[in-house]
């Protein structure tokens, strides 16, 4: 009797040559009536036998000469110790598809070899002309070698095409070369079908069962710790939910649903997640729930569940877990009444509810560290390769890598080195690729023993995104080429935290400590470092965090502070290195002498002798409020809001400049304006319509932190120093008068405006600040303006009359743009 593995060898033989499964299946059975059951026996038998059960001729020899070679391949693999060893083979590129049924599984990956280099002097300096599909590919198959070490080349090449199809089709519909797909044309896969994540895209995999190869025992050996997921890492938000059909019976309706779980901590926001996702859930008469979790080498499983009003039904979703033996697995149980009691049938709704949810969950996450093709899902054409599905083909995707990556021209268009042959250009592309791939190990290396395979996989599509070529945006770059230097690809590789020598605690930013610190790795320049603070370790890094690093390598002016690398280590912590400045403004104003409003403390240890001679007279106070607009007129231009303007933000460096820091509350905005959370700025500096409540505003809540600054650089002293909300809201009315609806159109209707306020009327005889000018008095008053639509910009600012006697001042070479409007 024929084995399992002939019959699916044979069936892989037929669906080879372009017959439907159902085909092969009747074709096997007609074999299998002439007392052909193995491939073995194929093979030893006449084509006529053949033909006479087939009823084709030409398929019939197509399948006896399959089964011989089949058998001769097996002979070949028992010689190979015996003979002598081969030569190395050459990196040809497959002229046509590969027959996978008439090679063996070592043939086949052999003939999937990559050049490889991986000496750091030869990589540097290199620089390659190419398009971003190809580099995209070289980034995934690099990739996977460290995210997925059990897949062997081919599986690794067919991931790698799946990501590249898939980023390709998107990005042609958003520069609108393609239409988005209709309903009708779109192709859906099955709930069931297993995924896997690669650079962030879910692609639709198919297992390639029984398959083995030589490389698999060395490859799962070496594995790095990122190919390992970590158990201690909770669920991300966008869980995988899989659903059951929903069951039936005299009005009632059940339904279930499963998700994988990574650490017992996860629940709760995995709950909600499903009912964000389903809100409809939410109207159910039950969610009854259960979760059973076992993580590291601990026997121990912890149960858990919840009845929802059904009792007993969180210990039968229990039981049903427990029989099946599953765990690290969450299942929630709904059940809308149909006011007619089931008695104990419902129990065996409930249980095919949960088994069916069970087993597609399983069917997703249970890979058994299988190999498997990309299936895609796009491709209409007759299958010739695989069993009823079109795949991702890997000798097209090394085909692809091997001719992407030109050497650049040289200046003298080549004139000095002659004319390149085919050969030359051929051997110049594969030494490029062999760098590129090495550059990609190197720095996929450096990160594998700290980060985990799935935050490795996120990281990489940015790593990605900061050297890829630059092109036209649109269109006009669809497939351009451009410049890549390799060079920034090693410079992305992780940091030893030895070339920072840590120095004392200087501050505290939005969420974390500030060190002072020596950057070895540049001449031993000072730094400062900023530790993000992480409440634990399974949380991550805060969306703060992420906001100001994501801003700040945006922003590049003269007046915001230069942020010059962001370094990892230890596994869990996150460091910004920043340049460093001297000192704050508020340190700076209370070290002025008790004479001149200040406080008289020391400046801090290592300030210039040029910031020490500065004072606060009103040529400073003109200079730091021109360096202070210049920076918010920069953020603005570019959609940026400060959103924590205060004097601690402000640093001055040793030349005596204002420089703008601390965007750890900052985000873009657009147009029309956004509704953001009103808990930003600090208190002193908030304005008037943030304080009432506002969630919606720009940039006028910058500006009004301005003014205020502006009028404690000249008085030394805050100009609203509430102790609280209310207080602070009081202090703004008494002084600039309670607003109406004739100053401010619209004030009574923010949240927290109150018809019973206090009435206060501006004193007009009084000045905000009586050190100023007409001309300063003016800007102050119109950057508190209550009317954020009335409140005057930034650029405004830089343009106002006030600012013409520090312009007067400075060289010829700087803009003075003038002219109030």
């Amino acid at each position: 009797m024929a084995g399992q593995a002939d019959l699916q060898e044979l069936l892989r033989i037929f669906t080879a040559r372009k017959v439907p499964m159902l085909g092969a299946m009747r074709h096997v059975q007609a074999l299998q009536s002439k007392n052909l059951r193995s491939i073995e026996q194929i093979a030893e038998a006449s084509v006529a036998d053949l033909e006479s059960a087939l009823g084709d001729g030409k398929l019939a020899k197509s399948v006896h000469a399959a089964c011989k070679a089949h058998g001769k391949k097996g002979k070949r693999e028992a010689d190979e110790s015996a003979s002598a060893p081969a030569k190395k083979p050459k990196l040809v590129a497959h002229k046509r598809d590969l027959d996978y049924s008439a090679m063996s599984s070592d043939e086949l990956e052999g003939s999937m070899s990559l050049p490889l280099e991986e000496d750091e002097a030869v990589i540097r300096g290199t620089t390659v002309i190419t398009n971003r599909a190809p580099l995209v590919l070289a980034f995934a198959v690099a990739l996977l070698e460290f995210t997925m070490a059990e897949q062997p080349p081919s599986s690794r090449l067919s991931l790698a095409q799946a990501v590249v199809s898939a980023n390709s089709r998107s990005k042609a519909v958003s520069i609108g070369i393609e239409k988005p797909p209709t309903a009708a044309q779109q192709v859906s896969v099955s709930e069931g079908q297993p995924k896997v994540r690669v650079l962030g895209r879910m692609l639709p995999v198919l297992k390639r069962s029984g398959y083995s190869w030589k490389g698999a025992t060395s490859e799962a050996g070496t594995s790095s710790t990122a190919s390992q997921p970590s158990a201690s890492k909770p669920a991300p938000a966008e869980s995988t939910w899989k659903a059951s059909q929903k069951l039936l019976s005299k009005g009632s309706t059940f339904i279930a649903h499963a998700t994988p779980l990574s650490s017992p901590g996860a629940r709760p926001e995995l709950f909600k997640a499903l009912m964000a996702q389903k809100p409809e859930l939410e109207t159910a008469t039950h969610n009854a729930w259960a979760v059973r979790t076992s993580f590291g080498n601990s026997p121990l499983v912890q149960d858990a569940s919840f009845d929802d009003g059904e009792s007993g039904c969180g210990n039968f979703l229990l039981q049903i877990m427990r029989e099946a033996n599953i765990t690290n697995t969450m299942i929630v149980l709904t059940r809308w009444y149909g006011g007619v009691m089931l008695g104990p049938d419902r129990w065996r709704l409930m249980r095919e509810a949960t088994n069916e949810a069970l087993s597609a969950q399983r069917r997703i996450t249970t890979f058994s560290r299988e190999p498997v093709w990309a299936l895609d899902v796009a491709d209409t054409s007759p299958v010739t390769s695989t069993i009823g599905m079109a795949i991702h083909r890997p000798e097209g995707a090394r085909n692809y890598l091997l001719q992407s990556f030109h050497t650049p021209e040289p200046d003298d268009g080549g004139a000095s080195a002659g004319k390149k042959t085919t050969a030359m250009m051929k051997a110049e592309k594969e030494e490029n690729l062999g760098r590129l791939l090495g550059a990609l190990r190197l720095l996929f290396a450096s990160w594998a023993n700290v980060l985990s395979a799935d935050d490795l996989d996120k990281r990489a599509w940015s790593w990605y995104v900061s050297v890829r070529p630059e092109v036209d945006s649109g269109p006009s770059g669809w497939g351009a080429k451009g410049p890549l230097q390799l060079d920034k690809i090693l410079d992305l590789r992780r940091r030893n935290w030895h070339h920072h020598g840590e120095l004392p605690e200087v501050g505290e930013g939005t969420y974390g400590v500030v060190y002072k610190a020596r950057d070895l790795a540049h001449n031993g320049r000072i730094v400062a470092l900023k530790k993000i603070r992480l409440e634990a370790e399974d949380e991550g890094v805060p969306s703060t965090a992420i906001r100001e690093i994501s801003l700040l390598k945006e922003m590049k002016d003269v007046n915001i502070v230069r942020l010059f690398n962001i370094v990892h280590a230890d596994g869990h912590k996150l460091y910004l290195v920043f340049e460093f400045l001297d000192l704050d403004l508020k340190k700076y104003m209370e070290a002025l002498p008790v004479s001149d409003g200040g406080r008289g403390k020391p400046l801090p240890e290592g300030s210039s002798a040029t910031v020490a001679s500065l004072g606060l007279g009103e040529g400073v106070v003109r200079k730091f409020m021109w360096q202070l607009c210049q920076g918010i007129k920069y953020c603005h231009s570019h959609r940026v809001l400060h959103r924590d303007l205060k004097p601690q933000n402000l640093l001055i460096d040793k030349e005596g400049n204002l420089k703008l820091a601390d965007f750890g509350l900052a985000r873009a905005f657009g147009v029309p304006l956004r509704t953001y959370t009103h808990e930003v700025v600090t208190l002193w500096y908030r304005a008037p319509e943030i304080l009432l409540g506002g969630r919606q505003y720009s940039t006028g809540v910058d500006m009004w932190s301005i003014g205020c600054i502006f009028a404690e650089m000249c008085t030394r002293k805050p100009l609203f120093p509430g102790d609280s909300e209310i207080d602070e809201i009081f202090k703004i009315f008494r002084i600039l008068g309670t607003p109406t609806e004739d100053v401010w159109p619209g004030v009574t209707s923010y949240p927290d405006f109150k018809s019973s306020f206090p009435k206060w009327e501006r004193n007009f005889d009084k000045p905000l600040c009586h050190s100023l000018d007409d001309a300063g008095l003016h800007m102050l008053e119109a950057m508190l303006v209550y009317d954020p639509a009335g409140r005057m910009s930034a650029k405004q600012a830089c343009n106002h009359p006030y600012f013409e006697e520090y312009l007067a001042d400075l060289p010829p070479t700087t803009s003075r743009t003038n002219g109030y409007h």
